[in-house]
């Protein structure tokens, strides 16, 4: 039996997205209705551009109000918005958390934080601190291994000579009294 592996889908976690919207689009009151059918009560992340550069990136449970908000209330200078519709707001979050952490927004003053941060980290440094351990130990090992190999190749080394005398000895002997 062949299992089958499951594939990515395409809009499990976003639904739809409109882009490159002017901010003058946002504050225009005849396209309000319009834009306020398409996005109200609807959760996503919205990213503000000035020109083609990225500048902010925040999350809404409702894109409609968030944007109605930026437009007229915000300060900021930017000209265009992305909006992105999620089919609900459970990863909301975790999503606007990734984006600032690998875009890093200007206007942004937090990089957000995940659920379970630093767990990675701490696991790694574990691992890496328990095979520091198991070297170290190998090393220690091979170093007593190697003086103990010293030590006993002194002594083989010492008998080794004395074979040797030995031999010569007999050698002498055998050959001295050959003649007799």
């Amino acid at each position: 039996m062949s299992r089958k592996k499951d594939k990515p889908k395409k809009g499990s976690l976003i639904n739809d997205a409109l882009e490159d919207i002017p901010r003058k689009f946002l504050k225009n009151k005849n396209l309000k209705k319009e834009l306020k059918e398409v996005l109200i009560d609807n959760p996503g992340i919205y990213a503000l551009y000035l020109g083609n550069k990225l500048k902010y990136v925040g999350l809404s449970i409702d894109l409609y109000r968030r944007s109605k908000g930026r437009s007229l209330y915000d300060k900021k200078n930017w000209d265009n918005i992305k909006f992105f519709q999620f089919r609900n707001r459970k990863h909301l979050k975790d999503v606007e958390t990734f984006f600032l952490r690998i875009l890093k927004p200007p206007w942004n003053d937090a990089g957000g934080k995940f659920k379970h941060e630093g767990s990675l980290e701490k696991s790694i440094i574990k691992k890496i601190k328990k095979s520091t351990k198991q070297l170290a130990r190998e090393k220690q090992l091979s170093e007593e291994t190697l003086k103990r190999y010293k030590k006993s190749g002194r002594k083989i080394n010492r008998r080794i000579k004395q074979l040797q005398k030995q031999i010569e000895t007999q050698k002498l002997l055998k050959n001295t009294f050959k003649d007799r």
